[in-house]
């Protein structure tokens, strides 16, 4: 059907896992992950990668129907204002960059550094260049 001759050239390697006998000592990153996911529980002191990321994930699929309900609309509320706000300022702001990178230029200053300094594109700060 796949066209495959072996199972390994179909499915992608696998590691099984006996968490059952995991001893809650942590010794590296895969200890954190098996005990984040035996536990369900993130300690502070806790750093690999992509750990936080997923407590928080399984933190909001914890939630009920109505809280979920809630923090989806809680989060398109955010979306909304930051919307209105880019909507309302974000050109002005730009206005007041683009102001202060041909002030600097005007002073001498490298426009990559203008660039860098203001959040600019490089070739943004070329055109604002004095001819």
């Amino acid at each position: 059907m796949y066209h495959k001759k072996t199972v390994e050239d179909i499915y992608p390697e696998f590691y099984l896992l006996r968490v059952n006998s995991f001893d809650h000592e942590t010794r590296d990153n895969l200890d954190e992950w098996v005990y984040f996911l035996k536990n369900e529980k993130l300690p502070e002191n806790y750093r690999a990668r992509g750990l936080k990321e997923a407590a928080e994930k399984l933190d909001v699929l914890k939630l009920s129907g109505e809280e979920r309900r809630d923090y989806d609309r809680y989060l398109e509320t955010l979306m909304d204002r930051a919307s209105f706000y880019e909507s309302t300022y974000g050109d002005g702001r730009r206005e007041e960059r683009e102001l202060m990178a041909a002030r600097m230029l005007k002073r001498g200053m490298d426009p990559a550094t203008v660039a860098e300094i203001t959040g600019l594109s490089l070739e943004r700060i070329e055109h604002l260049a004095p001819a």
